[in-house]
């Protein structure tokens, strides 16, 4: 993918939108999350997972992120 794309994180969906595609998805398609001294990684499956920079976010928006996380991504057993 070439270019800029926004990235929205809300109580119902990660948003996600670019030159040439949009996109959303659930928080229940993820199963796991992993904290980085410089990523969040959110896992779909064992072989597709997400990777979120925190230097795109401010330090408030890290907090709140870090919440949200805590609060939408519930393993599943």
């Amino acid at each position: 993918m070439h270019g800029r794309f926004r990235v929205e994180f809300s109580e119902d969906r990660i948003a996600t939108s670019g030159p040439k595609s949009r996109g959303e998805m659930e928080w229940t398609l993820f199963d796991k999350y992993v904290e980085t001294k410089n990523l969040f990684v959110l896992r779909r499956s064992s072989v597709l997972f997400f990777t979120y920079p925190k230097r795109a976010f401010t330090p408030a928006d890290l907090e709140a992120f870090r919440s949200l996380l805590q609060r939408k991504v519930v393993a599943k057993t």
